[in-house]
């Protein structure tokens, strides 16, 4: 979880793949042995420590927290910077954030708990839940005339939606005609500001959750 100060970085994939297979490894001991562990959350992952003050210290981000479980237990938290560039304020687990994307996850598991209940399959087809995704067309250009398009191989599944594979664009990647079509339709992501923002251009009124679908 980060504030922005500049571009959003890349982090490192080796130091933070590392550092989350050290968490599930250490994940399973007993609790009684993390208990008598005498040494702090930095030094059980370094490399992962490393990354959020090396962030901060760049000012690539003002602020950075890593927050670690395990089972019952209270989290721990790895934090270097403030909430906002010039602020004083130390970052901690009480801190405030901007978070995007939460709803994918939360959809996620809640797609994955029918599938588990046997209300839903994973490569079932989602025309069997919206029929007028039952032909879909493709572009054969995506950024050319949203006339020019061709019929798609398969149908789209609850497996594509998600792992992100449906092949449907929205605002802030599309480009050419489709974006227009989704901006004149109210087709996007969300509401970043009220205001006009540079580089962002306003779409129609968003639609009721049936109509967007």
């Amino acid at each position: 979880m980060t504030e922005l100060h500049a571009t959003m970085p890349r982090l490192s994939r080796r130091s933070l793949i590392g550092a989350l297979g050290s968490a599930f490894a250490l994940a399973g001991m007993p609790r009684g042995a993390w208990a008598r562990a005498p040494i702090t959350l930095a030094e059980q992952f370094p490399g992962l420590a490393k990354i959020i003050t090396d962030y901060v210290a760049e000012r690539k981000v003002a602020g950075m927290l890593a927050a670690i479980g395990f089972g019952d237990l209270e989290p721990e938290a790895i934090a270097a910077g403030a909430p906002e560039a010039g602020s004083s304020k130390p970052v901690t687990l009480d801190t405030l954030w901007r978070i995007y994307s939460q709803t994918k996850p939360v959809t996620g598991i809640a797609a994955m708990m029918l599938i588990e209940d046997g209300k839903l399959k994973l490569d079932q087809p989602i025309a069997d839940i919206f029929p007028e995704y039952g032909s879909m067309k493709v572009l054969k250009n995506p950024e050319g005339a949203i006339s020019d398009t061709m019929d798609a191989r398969t149908p789209i599944t609850i497996r594509h939606l998600l792992t992100h594979t449906a092949g449907l664009g929205y605002t802030i990647v599309s480009k050419g005609p489709i974006q227009q079509a989704y901006l004149d339709s109210g087709i996007t992501p969300g509401a970043v500001s009220r205001m006009t923002l540079p580089g962002f251009t306003p779409g129609a009124p968003t639609p009721d959750a049936r109509t967007f679908a």
